[in-house]
Formats: C-alpha cells, sequence, structure tokens
C-alpha cells in the first residue's frame, strides 16, 4: 500500500535532502528542512541559500507544533 500523496511527498523531500524516513523520532530541525525543501532546494544553482524555501520552512514548523502538541495528546490519550 502506497503511502497517501502528501506522506507521499515527505519521505521524497527527506530523500532528497539526504534524511532518513520521516516518524515520531525525527527531530524539529529536521522536520524544518523536510518542509523547506517543498518550494525548492535548500541551495540555489549559484550556491546561495535559497531563502524563500528556508523561510517557508521556519514558517511551517510553527504550524508543524501547534497540531504536534494535540496529535501527541492524541497518540498518548
Amino acid at each position: 500500500m502506497q503511502p497517501p500523496f502528501s506522506a507521499g511527498l515527505t519521505i521524497f523531500n527527506a530523500h532528497q535532502i539526504n534524511l532518513p524516513r520521516p516518524g515520531l523520532n525525527t527531530s524539529e530541525a529536521d522536520s524544518e528542512r523536510i518542509l523547506s525543501r517543498y518550494n525548492g532546494p535548500p541551495v540555489t544553482e549559484d550556491g546561495k541559500p535559497n531563502l524563500p524555501a528556508l523561510q517557508y520552512g521556519r514558517e511551517l514548523v510553527g504550524l508543524y507544533r501547534v497540531l504536534e502538541k494535540y496529535y501527541r495528546l492524541s497518540r498518548n490519550g
């Protein structure tokens, strides 16, 4: 069985930046890097940081924190 599209895309993005398949033990820093990858590679073709992608990851990890707070309650409750 294939993972849902968004999960599959997250797994693929982790693979693209040489991170293991994301799971419950994935660090917040790695989660931010994976989320950033949705908006492009971490560096541009000229070797500079891809600032819009990195900013996207920083912003989205905030939402991730809020959602994870409630998901954790569901898992442990």
